[in-house]
């Protein structure tokens, strides 16, 4: 009998995604991937840690007060 191989992903949220995989990298960790969220302009990261289990690290988009729109009462 051949055991299938499964696929564990954790997805975790932070002030700062790039400094997570940064961080995982220098444990040990291999990096997949750090990119742009396209939907909500956020940062998202990946990483593979030793064990096989990748961890996905999104940090949310940087709110900025646009001060042209903004309505005078």
């Amino acid at each position: 009998m051949i055991a299938k191989v499964g696929m564990m992903l954790s997805v975790l949220e932070t002030d700062d995604a790039e400094a997570a995989v940064a961080k995982a990298v220098a444990a040990g960790a291999g990096k997949v991937e750090v990119s742009e969220a396209e939907a909500d302009g956020g940062v998202k990261g990946k990483v593979t840690d030793p064990f096989g289990f990748t961890w996905i690290f999104t940090s949310p988009a940087k709110k900025t007060e646009n001060v042209e729109n903004k309505e005078v009462v």
